[in-house]
């Protein structure tokens, strides 16, 4: 059975959780609570939560601090379901990241929420699953050994009198995780060997990083043949069609299995990497933690300049610089690009342009979640942020092409909702702006523009159609009949039915 640990520092909040919720029926035997992020981290570190609901804002740390620490540690992952009362795109986004399971806005509604705990269930039912068909594979037994989740009994089954090579295994983006998965199971399964190492392990960590050891009966540690075998490795999955970064250990004895593990694990935590590259753990030297930041007044004078290949090659030669002299870890780049994301957002903002809109979509979601795997990662999301938003900043300099696009959404979705705000998110700007930009340009407010089309579309409807005068209220966007009589009234001077009545008989 599963256990849920409730996360709010509103204690009304987790009390109406626990109390409104049927946990049991939903396989829960158990339901813990906690009121901030120290709290909970204790109760994780000791008990196999299988699912975190957790508030994001609160104020000893955040939910999403807490589910980047449980991302970090080595044991068991739960499913997060966040609660905010924040509709807050960059919440999302930062979910997302880290690999949150849903998100949900309060106020709670329990038979939503229900239905939302019943999705998590179902996964980590699959995910216990998968699990147990191959607990008892010596592969898993492997894993379970070098992150410090055996038994004796299962340790035994492993041959100890061996030299081994850990290696962290990441996929890239283009690649089809289910094909690598095929591929390397199928390497594992027939019993391949590199260099005189045979893959003996092969385990899923998080998002596209995996877990392998290769072990041999030689006794002989020569570190070059622990480089081959992981070069020849990375060079039989790359005539598949498989591209992968490796960072593997030297040849180490079974004993030094688990400790090793831990430094590859640290090591891919922290070093900044290039896509496709093969690293040595013997080589690896932590780097300083100094965060030298770019040239921000050069970046925004480039950007006002419209000037998209020169904000790209200077974070190109930026990311160059840094990573030479030592100072590219992951952190810095993960601060470097928050830093650039908020660059970004004041930027656009100064144009009237709401970034927020602009960037909601599952191109900047998934190049953001993967900016960290490489400095070619960072490198793309960092230029599709500027192509993006110079491309609309060149736009909205030609008013007239903004008002153009107004008016045409507006000709052909008049039985719309076509509020200010609407409209402003079509064109990604503010929504006061917006509405200045379209009376510049044609000399009529938005509304004023609106009523008018609405208005001469159901006089069409009324002459050259049978339809209700409901029917057309309808057709032409307003749900009140009352609201439609007043505004068709006050441009032709008559309600609708008389109107309807005139020019029918003319007609």
């Amino acid at each position: 059975m599963m256990q849920v640990l409730l996360v709010d520092d509103d204690r009304y909040i987790v009390s109406a959780l626990e109390q409104q919720i049927d946990w049991q029926p939903l396989g829960f035997t158990k339901v813990w609570t906690a009121y901030n992020m120290v709290q909970s981290q204790k109760i994780l570190a000791e008990e196999a939560i299988d699912l975190v609901v957790s508030d994001i804002e609160m104020p000893q740390g955040s939910g999403l601090e807490l589910l980047a620490w449980m991302r970090k540690q080595k044991f068991y992952q739960p499913l997060f379901v966040f609660l905010t009362n924040y509709a807050d795109f960059n919440y999302a986004q930062k979910a997302l990241e880290y690999q949150s399971f849903d998100y949900v806005l309060k106020p709670v509604d329990p038979d939503e929420f229900t239905l939302t705990v019943k999705k998590a269930v179902k996964r980590i039912q699959e995910d216990a699953a998968r699990r147990t068909a191959g607990s008892t594979q010596p592969s898993t037994i492997w894993r379970q050994y070098v992150t410090g989740r055996i038994d004796s009994a299962d340790q035994a089954k492993l041959p100890q009198h061996t030299l081994n090579i850990v290696s962290w295994c990441h996929a890239d983006h283009a690649t089809d995780l289910t094909h690598v998965q095929e591929v390397i199971w199928r390497l594992y399964h027939d019993h391949f060997t590199f260099a005189a190492f045979q893959l003996v392990s092969f385990f899923h960590i998080q998002d596209r990083n995996y877990g392998l050891i290769f072990s041999t009966p030689s006794r002989s540690e020569n570190t070059g043949s622990a480089q081959q075998a992981a070069q020849q490795f990375q060079q039989k999955l790359k005539e598949l069609g498989i591209s992968v970064s490796l960072l593997t250990s030297p040849p180490v004895p079974f004993t030094k299995l688990p400790q090793t593990y831990s430094e590859i694990h640290d090591m891919a935590e922290k070093r900044a990497i290039h896509r496709g590259t093969l690293m040595s753990l013997a080589d690896y030297q932590p780097q300083a933690d100094t965060y030298v930041a770019p040239d921000y007044n050069q970046i925004r004078t480039l950007l006002t300049a419209h000037n998209t290949d020169a904000v790209i090659a200077y974070f190109r030669d930026y990311l160059r610089r840094t990573d030479a002299a030592g100072q590219l870890t992951r952190d810095n780049m993960a601060r470097l690009r928050e830093d650039f994301i908020q660059l970004m957002y004041v930027a656009l903002q100064a144009q009237q342009i709401s970034a927020h809109e602009l960037f909601k979509n599952d191109t900047f979601a998934q190049l953001q979640k993967r900016s960290l795997n490489s400095i070619e990662s960072l490198l793309d999301f960092i230029a599709y942020l500027v192509k993006t938003a110079v491309t609309h900043m060149t736009f909205i300099d030609r008013h007239d092409n903004v008002a153009l696009q107004l008016k045409n959404y507006i000709d052909q979705h008049l039985g719309d909702d076509l509020s200010r705000e609407v409209l402003a998110d079509l064109v990604f700007l503010n929504p006061d702006y917006t509405g200045r930009l379209f009376k510049e340009e044609y000399g009529l407010s938005l509304t004023s523009y609106i009523i008018q089309q609405r208005v001469q579309q159901a006089e069409y409807l009324l002459i050259h159609t049978n339809l209700t005068i409901q029917k057309i209220a309808e057709t032409v966007g307003y749900t009140n009949f009352s609201y439609f009589t007043k505004m068709f009234k006050k441009v032709t001077n008559m309600p609708p039915m008389q109107y309807r009545q005139e020019h029918q008989e003319l007609k």
